[in-house]
């Protein structure tokens, strides 16, 4: 994949990919990583925040954005992953059999859906941010930009927490029965499950500032949640965060 600026990508057949400029963002970089890892032709596109030149063409607000050919433009995390094995079915990275093909979209929702794992701590960091003034968190401009998007209500934070604990902890049992077999919450088959996991896994356990550049201020609002969540994150998923880098992802991550 090679990043063109958008007059290219809007000349271009094929796949082009939106990706979230200057963040690491875990909803762009999977994505990425999904196309990468499949060895799918396609050129990529960054989209700073609030960039109304990209947002015209994708017809999209958020980033990550897929337009293939003519078809309409997908945006959800699944849509974008039901294209990339379309387009590449090996390596497969939705399992054959339906159960397990159940079990991977259930616990994928769990982790980028609305309601899960990402969402949660983006609802927790801001009820904090607020909460404290901008003292814990995202600066309060920040805050109140992002609790617009992501359904903020005061206090909601406590809630988000234990939804996003109770997640990790289905995440964790699951992984327990892959390893079982293999390191792959599959046992030996990898799965998208496993690049979403650990993509979602850095943002609330941070790679070091060279593994994973981004805004100094950003930082300091993942590692308040990273301490927030010391004891809620299972071990296990940190270190199948850092398998599957070491594997499979490159490293640092490309903004």
């Amino acid at each position: 994949m090679r990043f063109v600026d958008l007059e290219t990508a809007r000349n271009a057949s094929g796949l082009r990919l939106v990706v979230l400029a200057d963040v690491p963002s875990p909803w762009s970089q999977a994505a990425k990583a999904i196309i990468e890892l499949k060895g799918i032709d396609a050129v990529a596109v960054r989209m700073p925040l609030n960039d109304a030149a990209v947002r015209s063409w994708t017809g999209v607000r958020n980033a990550p954005v897929a337009l293939y050919e003519d078809e309409p433009p997908r945006s959800g995390w699944a849509e974008i992953l039901a294209l990339a094995e379309r387009l590449q079915p090996e390596p497969a990275l939705i399992p054959h059999e339906p159960r397990e093909r159940a079990l991977m979209h259930g616990l994928s929702h769990e982790l980028m859906g609305e309601g899960g794992v990402l969402w949660c701590s983006r609802l927790l960091t801001i009820d904090n941010s607020i909460a404290s003034d901008g003292k814990h968190g995202y600066p309060v401009p920040v805050a109140r930009y992002l609790g617009a998007r992501y359904g903020y209500a005061p206090g909601c934070g406590a809630r988000a927490r234990a939804c996003l604990v109770q997640a990790l902890s289905g995440l964790d049992e699951q992984l327990q029965i892959g390893r079982a077999a293999g390191p792959y919450y599959f046992g030996e088959r990898r799965s998208a499950l496993d690049i979403y996991s650990a993509m979602a896994v850095n943002t609330l356990a941070l790679l070091p500032p060279q593994a994973c550049p981004m805004h100094p201020v950003l930082r300091d609002a993942l590692e308040w949640l990273q301490g927030e969540l010391a004891d809620a994150v299972p071990s296990s998923l940190i270190e199948h965060r850092d398998m599957m880098f070491s594997r499979h992802l490159a490293l640092p991550i490309e903004l």
